[in-house]
């Protein structure tokens, strides 16, 4: 382990910089609002905000303080530069810093420093451990950096990309019950001529499908930015990815209800076999309102190369017949829509 560096933790200031908040030592508790205002150099760190500093702290130099300091036990990385061509010039590094449970350092102040390189948030193991929400769909693709706590920092990021057998069944029926429930509503409005509201129903119950298909395989839905990341590096078991996302666009586009219906049609098949029949059921006769109506089932048959493993695949995927635009086949797809 290195030895800890003394020094300010930002870089100093130029000469003609003056503090935020005058000349104070490092740390400036203020009890009264139960804030706690620290200043580094030229940043007044307000805990529990977000800090947007004059001088700020680069993205290196941080890993430079941050690993030489001994009440440091984990650092993780997550956001755009964790997903390969995901980052762009205006990418920050969204890092967690893992302290000891009785820390004492000033890099505890850091906890909300942003800037446009870094963005950081401060707990423990056990508040890692602990983060859930949004927070854990962030984590899922997260990447170590630094693991002082004997594996227990990386084994908490694995499990944040695996939800719990039983969390996962509960999480799937709450969503096809959801999704259902919006698909219903976008139908009825547009059968009854509203069509504004049958669009929007379309756009809700999209989000719901999306965590109630990735709670089927036991992940946390990623954000949407990353969704086509996900998908074409990890597909749903049984989903072609280029079909569900092309459905998807064209749904949130268009609120298209015959598609919404074929989509349908797929999603109960496969909610089914997963042993959600009885969320489905109890829908009763309302389920002929979301199937399509009177269609024959039919086939998307082709081949594909994985382009991991350059064997080809057949491509099923049983969905009704489409309208004049063939959604099921486009140029670099492949793949012909034929009768089953």
């Amino acid at each position: 382990m290195h030895a800890r560096s003394p020094g300010a933790l930002l870089p100093e200031p130029p000469a003609d910089v003056k503090p935020l908040v005058g000349q104070l030592s490092s740390r400036d508790a203020v009890q009264g609002d139960r804030r706690l205002h620290v200043v580094f150099g030229t940043a007044e760190m307000t805990g529990g905000q977000h800090v947007h500093p004059q001088c700020p702290l680069t993205y290196e130099a941080f890993l430079d303080r941050a690993t030489a300091d001994p009440d440091v036990v984990g650092l993780i990385l997550k956001g755009s530069h964790t997903h390969e061509g995901m980052a762009t010039g205006h990418s920050d590094h969204d890092v967690y810093l893992i302290l000891v449970d009785d820390a004492t350092t000033e890099l505890a102040a850091l906890d909300g420093y942003r800037s446009a390189a870094l963005d950081v948030v401060v707990t423990t193991v056990g508040g890692l451990r602990h983060r859930g929400g949004l927070e854990r769909c962030a984590l899922a693709r997260a990447r170590v950096l630094l693991d002082r706590a004997d594996g227990e920092i990386t084994e908490i990021i694995t499990r944040k990309g695996r939800l719990g057998a039983e969390e996962a069944r509960t999480a799937a029926a709450h969503r096809l019950d959801a999704y259902a429930n919006w698909l219903y509503r976008s139908v009825k409005n547009d059968r009854d001529g509203r069509g504004p509201a049958a669009h929007l129903d379309a756009a809700e119950s999209l989000g719901h499908l999306l965590e109630l298909l990735f709670a089927l395989d036991r992940r946390p839905r990623p954000y949407n930015k990353y969704l086509a990341w996900e998908l074409e590096r990890f597909s749903l078991p049984g989903w072609d990815t280029g079909i569900l996302l092309d459905t998807i666009e064209k749904i949130q586009r268009t609120g298209d209800v015959s598609l919404q219906r074929r989509l349908f049609a797929q999603v109960e098949k496969t909610a089914r076999a997963a042993g959600h029949a009885a969320t489905l059921d109890a829908w009763g006769e309302d389920l002929a309102l979301m199937r399509p109506a009177g269609q024959a089932g039919q086939c998307l048959v082709g081949r594909r190369r994985s382009a991991a493993s350059g064997r080809a695949h057949s491509l099923v995927g049983p969905f009704a017949r489409g309208g004049p635009e063939n959604l099921w086949h486009r140029p670099g797809r492949g793949g012909t829509v034929v009768p089953c």
